[in-house]
C-alpha cells in the first residue's frame, strides 16, 4: 500500500510536493479506506483511491508521470544498458539553478505490514544518492544508503543486523544504475520484494490508448475469468456487448503483412495470421451477431480498458494510476466505477487507485472523502503546488462542487478574455462578445 509519494525537481514540479493517501480520522465514508496493521502506524487508515484536479496544464499528469517514471527506471535501470545511457529524467526547465539540479522521489509504502522509506536522487547522467529505510515497529532502520561522488563513485552503508549484504552487487552497479534494481535482478531478497511493489505500478493514460488495447486483448486471451467478469460488467453497463472473445483473422494489406512477417523473420504467405478482439450483440431474434472491438464506441473501449485496470485492483493489488478518469464516459457510468472500489471489500493485496480528472460532478461528500481530494496549482512562475482539500476545511455537508467551481479552493483555470476579431455582435446585442477558455 502506498502511504504518500513525493516528487522535487521534476517537470513541472520544482520545489518538493507530497501527496499523502493517510486518511484522517473520521468515521464519514469508512469503506473507502483500508485498515493498516503495520506497528509503525497502528490505528491509522489509508485511502483506497484518490483524485487530482486543477486546470489544464496544472502538473495533474506530470505527478502519475512522476510516480511511473520511477518504476520504469527501478524496473530497467539495470538491464542490458551501459555507463554511456541516459536516464529518462528532466528537471524543472523554467529556473536555470534548479535545471541543474537532481531530481528527488520518495516512496513510502507498506509491504507485509511493514512500513518503507525509498529515497532517490538522480539526474540523466547518474544516481546521486539511494537510500531504503524500514519500520518494522516505530524505530526506523537504516537497510542501506548510498552517495555518488561526482567521478561516479558509491560510498556505502548498510545496516549490518538487518540487511543482507553482498559485495558482489556493489561491483555490479553502475554509476547510472539503481541499486535496488541491480539486488533484484540479481534476487536479493530483499531487494527483489521492494522492486516487485515498484514493478506493480501501472500507468493508463488517454495517450497510450494502443499499448493498453494490446494489454487488454492479452488478458482476455490468457484470463477466461477476468474476460467473463468484463463481458458482465460490460453488459451491466448496458453497452450492448454481451461477450468478448479474441479470433484468429487474417491480414491481407500486403505492406502490413510484410511488416509483420520480416519482425517473424520468416517469408512465406502472402497473408499474415492475427488476433482481434470481437463483441457480441443480440439481435431482435434473440440470435447472436459477432463483430470487430474497433466498431464500437470509444466509451465503451474506454471502460473496458477501466475494467482491466479495476479487475487488477480488486484482485492483485499494485497501484494503478490513471489519467483523465472521466474520458469518453458519462459521469454517472465514472462515479459507478468509483463506489465500486468502496463498496468491495480489500483484499489481502489492499489495490489503490490514483486518478486525474476535470469531472466536477465526483466533488461530492457521498462520493469522495475531503482527504481523498487533492488540487493541483501552478504558480505565477510555472511551478506545480498539490494542496489537499483539508487544508481549506469544507464544512460536513458543503457543495464541493459548487465551491471548486466558483473558485473557493483554487486550482481553477484563470478565464482568459478572447475577442472573436473580424466578428460583429449579433443583431440587437451591442455587447461585447467574450469567451471564458482554460489555459491549456
Amino acid at each position: 500500500m502506498l502511504l504518500s509519494f513525493s516528487v522535487e525537481n521534476f517537470y513541472s514540479y520544482r520545489e518538493r510536493q507530497t501527496l499523502s493517501l493517510l486518511a484522517e480520522d473520521r468515521e464519514d465514508l469508512i469503506e473507502n479506506t483500508i485498515p493498516i496493521d503495520a506497528p509503525a502506524l497502528r490505528g491509522h487508515r489509508i485511502v483506497k483511491f484518490a483524485g487530482i484536479y486543477g486546470a489544464n496544464a496544472s502538473g495533474k499528469t506530470n505527478f502519475l508521470l512522476a510516480f511511473h517514471r520511477l518504476t520504469e527506471i527501478v524496473a530497467n535501470s539495470a538491464k542490458e544498458s551501459t555507463s554511456a545511457d541516459q536516464l529518462l529524467i528532466t528537471p524543472f526547465q523554467l529556473d536555470d539553478a534548479w535545471a541543474k539540479r537532481p531530481t528527488h522521489f520518495s516512496a513510502t509504502f507498506v509491504i507485509d505490514n511493514v512500513v518503507y522509506v525509498y529515497d532517490v536522487s538522480l539526474s540523466k547522467d547518474r544516481i546521486h544518492s539511494e537510500e531504503l529505510t524500514a519500520f518494522p515497529k516505530t524505530h526506523p532502520q537504516r537497510l542501506f544508503s548510498r552517495r555518488v561522488n561526482s567521478h561516479g563513485k558509491s560510498q556505502w552503508h548498510f545496516s549490518r543486523t538487518h540487511f543482507r549484504r553482498d559485495k558482489a552487487l556493489e561491483s555490479r552497479t553502475r554509476h547510472n544504475s539503481l541499486y535496488l534494481s541491480v539486488g533484484a535482478l540479481f534476487n536479493h531478497p530483499q531487494l527483489a520484494m521492494i522492486s516487485e511493489y515498484f514493478c506493480r505500478c501501472s500507468l493508463r493514460a488517454p495517450h497510450s490508448a494502443d499499448t493498453d488495447f494490446i494489454k487488454l486483448m492479452s488478458r482476455c486471451d490468457t484470463d477466461t475469468k477476468f474476460s467473463r467478469w468484463a463481458s458482465e460488467m460490460l453488459s451491466t453497463a448496458h453497452t450492448g456487448v454481451a461477450a468478448l472473445r479474441l479470433r484468429d483473422v487474417d491480414i491481407h494489406d500486403p505492406h502490413l503483412a510484410h511488416l509483420l512477417l520480416a519482425q517473424r523473420d520468416t517469408t512465406k504467405p502472402h497473408s499474415f495470421g492475427a488476433k482481434e478482439m470481437q463483441v457480441a450483440h443480440v439481435k431482435s431474434d434473440g440470435q447472436t451477431v459477432w463483430w470487430p472491438m474497433r466498431w464500437e464506441s470509444q466509451g465503451t473501449k474506454q471502460l473496458l480498458s477501466l475494467l482491466r485496470s479495476w479487475y487488477d485492483i480488486l484482485n492483485q493489488g499494485g497501484l494503478v494510476l490513471v489519467d483523465e478518469i472521466e474520458a469518453s464516459l458519462h459521469p454517472l457510468l465514472c462515479r459507478r466505477l468509483l463506489t465500486m472500489l468502496a463498496e468491495t471489500r480489500p483484499s489481502e493485496h489492499h489495490g489503490q487507485l490514483i486518478f486525474t480528472t476535470h469531472d466536477a460532478t465526483l466533488l461530492d461528500l457521498s462520493i469522495l472523502r475531503r482527504d481523498q481530494i487533492i488540487l493541483a496549482e501552478k504558480s505565477g512562475d510555472g511551478a506545480t503546488q498539490l494542496v489537499s482539500l483539508l487544508h481549506y476545511t469544507p464544512r460536513a455537508g458543503e457543495a464541493l462542487q459548487k465551491g471548486y467551481l466558483s473558485g473557493r479552493y483554487g486550482a481553477i483555470p484563470l478565464l482568459t478574455e478572447l475577442k472573436l476579431h473580424g466578428q460583429k455582435p449579433a443583431k440587437g446585442n451591442s455587447k461585447k462578445i467574450t469567451l471564458s477558455s482554460t489555459s491549456s
